[in-house]
């Protein structure tokens, strides 16, 4: 299913908050539920940032779930 994806941006901030702002600032995001679903993983990838711990993204509906590691 998405073998075909092809990567077109990389947004990089210090924080969740800083990503989102500029997600929406971009024009990303047009969905209240796809923004609500960005914060909460933004939120968790910045908490499992500060605590050295894996992250695990989070199944969203009709996705199949990824499994990224986060190394220092």
């Amino acid at each position: 299913m998405h073998e075909n994806i092809a990567l077109r941006l990389i947004i990089k901030g210090e924080d969740a908050a800083t990503i989102s702002s500029t997600l929406i600032d971009m024009g990303l995001v047009s969905q209240l539920g796809h923004a609500a679903y960005l914060g909460r993983e933004l939120a968790r990838a910045d908490m499992s940032l500060d605590s050295h711990i894996k992250y695990v993204q989070d199944k969203a509906q009709g996705e199949i779930q990824s499994q990224v590691e986060i190394i220092d």
